[in-house]
């Protein structure tokens, strides 16, 4: 579903727009072309909004770390704004001259408010009284406008209060990712640490066999959202089923294991039993995004691509931007009968499977576990 920026005249408005019923995705296939939903921004001039009131402007700015002011939760938990900024708060961020802060006591002194929008509306909209011309009000969101039209934002609130937009897309002014890759080149030791002791124990060997004791072919977990979804997957799981066995876990199937893996829940990736289960007995993994939107990679895939299992991706993204390559499969190259087909083609070939590992002598993952 595309996030459209649109910019007529000096406003910043913010309306999503439901021009369809519920139904129009029933029939159709994948890959989706969604237009459904809109989120359009115009920018107010500086000061011109109702919001901006007192300000101390005797308060000097300049010669000093730039500071970021987180004013509202992220999911009702401040405590997640510490994964999202990991690299300010350990200190590992290129751009050294900047701070974070949840402290509403240092307003004054932030040049940059962050909100996260859908909060926004599970705290009433409540806005600084003040607000100095100068600062930057930066609006928010991880997720897809499937997502926010469902969690009662009301748009009409928010027109005219951001002047920057922060999300996973690639033209936003901010853009904030689920995940990453790094490519790896010279001395490992040369990179900050926490990459270099992932890189150093993440290297195998070129003769290594991934499909060594696997006796299942593909797994997929989701959530009960995911058991009716924006982006139809449940229903290419079925078709899918039709021609090779898939392994459902969670709400959408009969196989459990653990509790669900969010950001709010403390997991680690390679330490979790569930995602050990899927390393060591899988081949593949399903990594099925809820909204087939433009740039919409979740952690589903990076956390994937840590193990040893070959991820299917299924959204509308690029992945060849998101991901090392041939490190993943995309379902939207194959009907469902097409991709089972593959799928058992490379389980008959241990030479083929393991084409999709190479990459992991020249990469580094990181995603939102833990």
């Amino acid at each position: 579903m595309p996030l459209n920026l649109k910019v007529p005249g000096n406003r910043l408005d913010i309306s999503i727009s439901d021009n369809s019923d519920d139904n129009e995705y029933e029939d159709s296939n994948f890959p989706i072309e969604l237009s459904k939903n809109s989120l359009q921004l115009i920018q107010y001039p500086a000061g011109t909004h109702p919001v901006y009131r007192k300000w101390n402007s005797n308060i000097n700015l300049n010669n000093r770390p730039k500071k970021i002011l987180i004013w509202n939760a992220y999911w009702e938990s401040t405590a997640m704004w510490h994964k999202i900024f990991y690299e300010i708060v350990y200190k590992q961020c290129p751009q050294s001259n900047c701070v974070m802060t949840v402290d509403k006591n240092e307003l004054d002194h932030a040049d940059a408010v962050l909100f996260h929008l859908i909060d926004i509306a599970k705290e009433n909209y409540t806005f600084p009284a003040n607000r100095n011309p100068d600062q930057v009000w930066i609006g928010m969101t991880y997720e897809p406008p499937y997502i926010l039209k469902f969690s009662n934002l009301n748009f009409t609130r928010l027109n005219g209060i951001f002047n920057r937009t922060m999300s996973y897309r690639s033209d936003s002014d901010v853009v904030v990712r689920h995940g990453t890759y790094v490519k790896v080149v010279g001395d490992i030791q040369a990179y900050p640490n926490y990459m270099s002791d992932w890189i150093g124990s993440h290297k195998v060997s070129p003769e290594k066999n991934y499909a060594e004791g696997k006796r299942r072919l593909i797994s997929w977990f989701a959530s009960s959202r995911g058991c009716k979804s924006q982006s139809r997957r449940e229903k290419y799981v079925k078709e899918l089923q039709s021609y090779i066995p898939v392994d459902i876990f969670g709400a959408c199937g009969p196989f459990k294991c653990g509790t669900q893996k969010t950001m709010r829940n403390p997991y680690k990736v390679e330490h979790d039993d569930c995602y050990l289960l899927v390393s060591v007995a899988y081949k593949f993994v399903l990594a099925a995004e809820n909204s087939v939107c433009e740039d919409y990679v979740t952690e589903k895939l990076y956390n994937h691509l840590k193990l040893n299992v070959v991820p299917v991706v299924y959204g509308g993204a690029d992945y060849n931007k998101y991901a090392p390559p041939n490190s993943f499969i995309d379902a939207s190259k194959f009907s469902p009968k097409e991709l089972g087909e593959y799928l058992l083609l490379l389980d008959k070939n241990d030479t083929l499977y393991n084409q999709y590992f190479e990459w992991k002598q020249n990469y580094y993952i990181a995603s939102h576990d833990g």
